[in-house]
């Protein structure tokens, strides 16, 4: 009865993942790993964890119960000694979590290899090993740059008055000029003639005042 149990768990959770509802789906075939035994049938268990993670996978779920399935499915399968294509299919299921996961360089390896013998996976199988490779070898290994390569455009730098707030910006109008000092040396500020200025202060507000 619990190996049944564990059969009509993992035909809902299939169906769950088909409607995309995933927490149901996740929820019946945990379900369902904890009612299979591989002691009663290991052919089904390996059969279901391959699938398990498969589904999983497709949804993008990448968690540790993923690879906990794969791990299973890849110990199971040693153990029954499968046919060419549930290995394949296996090392395919390997092959996306890696490419999922981030690690592109033993993704494209382990899809070479299975693409080398493509001709023992059904069509469709073949066509996702290909489309997955072509993916990979697109992606960078590392990447060197960091996905906003934009840069911050500096304000141009404005003189501003001495004994002030850094939150005020002073702007001389273009009828006043400061007057020439020696090359090398500081403008004389006590000096300086009268003029209008800009004042722009942190409140936002714009109006002329004196330098005195």
């Amino acid at each position: 009865m619990t190996q049944l149990a564990g059969e009509v768990a993992w035909v809902i959770g299939n169906v769950a993942f088909m409607r995309h509802d995933y927490v149901e789906g996740v929820r019946h075939h945990e379900r369902a790993a904890k009612l299979l035994s591989p002691a009663n049938d290991i052919e089904m268990w390996a059969r279901f964890n391959k699938a398990s993670a498969a589904v999983r996978l497709q949804a993008g779920i990448v968690e540790p119960e993923t690879l906990s399935s794969i791990e299973r499915a890849e110990l199971a399968f040693s153990i029954v000694s499968g046919t060419k294509s549930d290995a394949l299919e296996v090392a395919f299921i390997r092959a996306r979590w890696l490419y999922l996961t981030g690690d592109i360089v033993a993704a494209v390896e382990k899809l070479r290899e299975i693409h080398a013998e493509r001709a023992a996976l059904a069509k469709h199988t073949a066509g996702e090993v290909s489309l997955l490779l072509g993916k990979s070898l697109k992606l960078p290994a590392s990447p060197t740059k960091p996905w906003c390569t934009s840069k911050r455009r500096k304000r141009p730098s404005v003189p501003r008055a001495p004994g002030t707030a850094s939150s005020r910006r002073w702007t001389r109008s273009w009828k006043s000029g400061w007057p020439k000092s020696a090359p090398g040396q500081p403008p004389n500020l006590q000096s300086r003639p009268v003029s209008r200025v800009v004042c722009r202060s942190s409140r936002g507000c714009v109006r002329r005042r004196s330098c005195r």
